[in-house]
């Protein structure tokens, strides 16, 4: 009975160490884990899988992910080169306005670099030249460019190859001046950067308001 009683003894000690062996923290199995907060971009990356699952009938979430890292890589490759190319176009064309408004608003003509020389130019030799090639719409330009020219020699306004139709406009104190001008303007605009060719008989119109202005200054 006592070599009994030892052994049980012996036993359950030997079970109460074991326990205690093993309860540390290395020996706890339990698998935790931890979460991590997805920012905006990956938020916003999960939402367009979930319709491209809806659209593309994907099997498995990793489909739709897949497609939506192509479509954003294509995507971005497009942005670059719309960007590339409208920086070339505006050194080409030497006109950085596209950014910051439209084209008709700034009174740039590139050939032979009249917007820098109109007191300098003979523009009743450049009407003559565009009417002998039925080039009215030319025509109106250099007529538009004249009439700057004599509103600079009144001194009605401040020629400047940088400011608008609108900027001259306001220079303008008289307002039966100011009125043609903006007519005469309406007319430029129209014929010259709304790239509308016109015929003989509307350019004879459009001679008249041009030749009231010059009656007015």
């Amino acid at each position: 009975m006592k070599i009994d009683s030892a052994t049980n003894f012996i036993k359950r000690a030997s079970i109460h160490k074991i326990h205690e062996k093993y309860t540390g923290a290395n020996f706890v199995y339990t698998e935790t884990k931890k979460e991590e907060a997805l920012n905006a971009w990956q938020r916003f990356k999960l939402w367009l899988a979930e319709i491209f699952k809806e659209l593309f009938n994907f099997d498995t979430p990793d489909g739709s992910k897949k497609a939506v890292n192509v479509f954003l890589k294509i995507f971005g490759f497009i942005v670059i080169i719309f960007v590339l190319f409208k920086i070339i176009s505006a050194y080409v064309n030497n006109d950085g306005n596209w950014v910051f408004g439209r084209k008709s608003d700034k009174i740039n003509i590139n050939a032979t670099n009249i917007e820098s020389n109109i007191h300098q130019a003979d523009f009743n030799v450049l009407i003559e030249e565009s009417l002998l090639k039925n080039d009215y719409r030319s025509a109106i330009r250099y007529y538009y460019l004249l009439s700057l020219k004599k509103l600079s020699e009144k001194e009605i306004i401040d020629w400047d190859s940088e400011k608008t139709n609108y900027d001259y406009y306001q220079e303008i104190k008289d307002e039966k001046v100011k009125k043609q001008f903006q007519y005469i303007s309406y007319i430029y605009d129209y014929c010259w950067y709304g790239e509308f060719n016109i015929e003989k008989q509307e350019f004879e119109t459009s001679k008249k308001a041009f030749d009231k202005l010059f009656d007015l200054v």
